[in-house]
């Protein structure tokens, strides 16, 4: 789930969202030689977007690959409930993973529309639109 939905949706709002690609990603390339730049760039992100795509969440409408990722940051946020961690009382693996995900979500720097959704969990669960 966090490995699937919400990583793919963190790769699609980086890689495929031009205006996120430009302040991150693409900065990738800075040091390549300036002929070879942009070239590398546009490679890189159509590669990223064709794996985006390949991975299955990249086929859903792009709404509902965010409300996937929202879900199972919910599905997550009532695991870990009122435990300090995911899986009992000691830090396991889950625990890296899910905060190397939710650090990549909640960063400030991008923009994103499953930033605002785990802040909101208190006050109303995310809800199917089908």
């Amino acid at each position: 789930m966090i490995e699937h939905h919400v990583y793919w949706a963190l790769v699609g709002a980086r890689w495929v969202d031009p205006v996120n690609f430009a302040k991150g990603p693409a900065h990738f390339f800075d040091g390549a030689p300036e002929h070879n730049r942009e070239k590398l760039r546009e490679d890189a992100q159509f590669r990223v977007a064709e794996n985006y795509l390949l991975s299955g969440l990249g086929r859903h409408a792009p709404d509902d690959d965010v409300d996937l990722a929202v879900r199972s940051l919910f599905a997550l946020s009532v695991q870990l409930g009122d435990k300090a961690y995911l899986m009992g009382s000691k830090p396991c693996g889950v625990d890296a993973t899910a905060f190397g995900m939710l650090a990549g979500v909640l960063s400030p720097f991008f923009e994103s529309a499953c930033a605002s959704a785990p802040r909101d969990f208190r006050t109303s669960p995310p809800m199917s639109t089908a």
